[in-house]
Parts: structure tokens; sequence; C-alpha cells
């Protein structure tokens, strides 16, 4: 369980974050406020809440929100959410696999992290920090090229020998892109 409860942040502005974030956009969030405001309600549910619950309430009453949440997200979970298919270029999520033409490519771990999330969010600059995140967690601090050498090394992988050939692109100043 993620907690962002943080003294210069309140929890619309923590739930704005995560659901703006491309790491954590997906994961489940349940407003716990004592504020039984609706309209705050209605906000946090239409800013991507999903559920809200208010102080006091039972503990089984949160577990049972909980494994409602969990019901309708397993249900809506199937196979083809695990496998990205662009043109040539086929990553299975689940087994960890990739292969570009038919044949299996060998990535490192955090080389199959980032090209996940290129390919997941084809067309979107990704940034930098956004990347290292993904790879190392908030308190990797890596040298500032790690990203560009991983970048580098996936492309080497797939097969293409310069920036401007292949599915990633790089977005100067800012990250890099996975093609549409």
């Amino acid at each position: 369980m993620l907690d962002l409860s943080l003294p210069d942040m309140n929890g619309l502005e923590i739930l704005k974050y995560v659901r703006s974030n491309p790491i954590y956009n997906s994961i489940v969030v349940i407003v716990v406020s004592s504020n039984d405001d609706k309209l705050d309600t209605i906000i946090a549910l239409e800013m991507g809440a999903d559920d809200y619950i208010t102080k006091p309430f039972h503990q089984r009453e949160l577990v049972a929100r909980l494994n409602s949440v969990l019901r309708r997200i397993n249900s809506s979970v199937n196979e083809s959410d695990s496998l990205i298919i662009f043109d040539y270029l086929e990553i299975d999520i689940d087994k960890r696999i990739v292969k570009k033409d038919g044949f299996i490519i060998n990535l490192s771990f955090k080389e199959f992290e980032i090209l996940t999330l290129l390919a997941s969010n084809p067309g979107k600059v990704i940034t930098r920090d956004v990347i290292l995140n993904k790879i190392g967690g908030p308190n990797y601090t890596p040298e500032t090229r790690t990203v560009d050498v991983h970048i580098s090394s996936i492309r080497r992988k797939l097969g293409y020998t310069d920036k401007s050939s292949g599915l990633i692109d790089t977005v100067s100043g800012v990250g890099y892109r996975f093609r549409e």
C-alpha cells in the first residue's frame, strides 16, 4: 500500500500526481478521509479514485471495498493486456519475452522495463526521470546518462544502429517516445 500522506500536499494533489504519472497511473487508489463532504467525494472519484471511504469506518468495510476493487480489476485483466504487438515486434509482459520477427531478443531486466514502459505508451513522451523511477525506484540516483545507455543498448539489440531508425524516438532534452 502506497502512503503518500505529505504535509505539503493534499489528497487530491496526490491523486492527480498518481493518475498523471505513467508509472503509477494504474495503481488502485482508495481515498480514506475524515471529510464526509459529498462534493469532495465526487471530485475524488471524477479525478480517478477507485473508491472513497470516510472515517470512522469499520475495518471489515475497508476490506470489503478493497476486495470489490480487486474483483473489478481482476475481471478486466485478460491475456491480451500482457501482449504488446507492433509490426514485427512482440512483447509478452507476463512471460518477459521480446521477439523481433519471431526471434527472441535477450534484454536485461532494466532494458525490458524501459521498453515495456515506452511500448505501453505509444506516441507519449516519457521523461528520463519517469524512466529512472521505473527502473530504480524513487530513491535511485544513477548517472545522468544511464537511461541513454539503456536506450542505446535496446536499439542495438533490436537491430538499429542509429537514433533516427527504429521504434524509439529521442525527444531532445526531455526523454523518449515509442512510435505510434
